[in-house]
């Protein structure tokens, strides 16, 4: 299950285009549910790799929701946000893809 969870994750992130407060509403939840999902999985595992990389994904999340998102990407500009934002979304689809290749 946590494969296609996974999965229907980096979908949502790749789907989210563009910078508004809606969307970073909406990726906040994803954020959140990528988190759970990933503590879940954390638990459920036995193999020493994937923990390594489950626990990079939960460091990156955390890092986003935590630090970009709070404190950073709100004092930028217009366009620094866009790009922010990019960056933030492309770093946790990355991670997730890297635990992906583990399942």
């Amino acid at each position: 299950m946590s494969k296609v969870e996974i999965n229907q994750i980096i979908d949502k992130l790749n789907a989210l285009n563009g910078y508004s407060d809606e969307t970073l509403r909406i990726y906040e939840a994803i954020l959140k549910n990528s988190e759970d999902i990933l503590e879940k999985l954390k638990e459920e595992n036995q193999n020493p790799v994937l923990t390594a990389w489950i626990d990079m994904g939960l460091n990156e999340i955390r890092n986003e929701r935590q630090d970009r998102l709070k404190n950073k990407i709100p004092r930028l500009n217009d366009e620094q946000k866009r790009t922010e934002f990019l960056y933030s979304r492309s770093a946790v689809s990355l991670v997730l893809t890297n635990v992906l290749m583990y399942l």
